[in-house]
């Protein structure tokens, strides 16, 4: 029995198992031609199918599954290379951790702290034409500011 040039996209479905949006994807990526709407070529549209489903199985993929592969590789390949480049700073000393930097920090802010909150008995020392009144004024302003820096303010 001599078989038809074409087959129905119905026909390929029931032979396949795959469904509508499948077989439009294999339209899409090449894997498989159409003739016409909802037509493809007979058995050349099978046999692309099965071909497809080998390569896969073997490893090799379809068209589809080679670029998804190509993406995760070169993914991969950036990350391995961001990984070196880190890598290869710390040992530069290009990088310090966040951790020893909040500490320095916290060390000369605590340092500014200090010093800011000592400036009203300096000034006492320095100007002895202050009033008592003056000075807390000073120190209140100082409070105050390191209060709003404080919050971000």
């Amino acid at each position: 029995m001599p078989l038809k040039a074409e087959i129905s996209a119905h026909d390929l479905q029931e032979i396949t198992g795959y469904s509508r949006q499948r077989i439009g994807q294999l339209v899409k990526s090449g894997v498989i031609s159409k003739i016409g709407r909802g037509v493809y070529p007979h058995p050349d549209a099978i046999r692309a199918i099965i071909s497809n489903l080998g390569d896969v199985a073997a490893g090799r993929g379809g068209e589809e599954e080679q670029a998804d592969l190509a993406k995760e590789r070169a993914l991969l390949a950036r990350e391995q290379r961001v990984g070196y480049s880190l890598k290869n700073a710390a040992m530069r000393h290009d990088l310090v951790e966040a951790s020893a930097v909040e500490r320095e920090w916290a060390s000369i802010l605590s340092e500014i702290r200090g010093r800011m909150l000592a400036l009203p008995t300096e000034f006492a020392q320095l100007l002895p034409h202050l009033t008592r009144h003056d000075i807390e004024t000073v120190d209140r302003s100082v409070r105050d500011a390191l209060d709003e820096a404080s919050k971000g303010e």
